[in-house]
């Protein structure tokens, strides 16, 4: 299912996308089998010609959005 949502719109005219993960690293501490499973979908999907997703970046220490310091 995640693989068929991250391949994007049918629209051949539509722009690449690049798919923005923040604090990906705290997946991997707590559960790297599920973050190695998710790292393969993304670059299977990437991969793919039909799909709009280019690949994945990886944000640290982004502030949260629509929060007060």
């Amino acid at each position: 299912a995640l693989e068929d949502a991250l391949h994007g719109p049918e629209d051949d005219n539509a722009p690449p996308r690049v798919l923005l993960f923040r604090d990906l690293e705290l997946l991997e501490e707590r559960s790297p089998s599920t973050a190695r499973t998710f790292l393969d979908i993304v670059d299977t999907v990437a991969a793919s010609p039909r799909s709009t997703l280019r690949g994945l970046v990886r944000a640290t220490g982004m502030p949260q959005s629509g929060r007060s310091g």
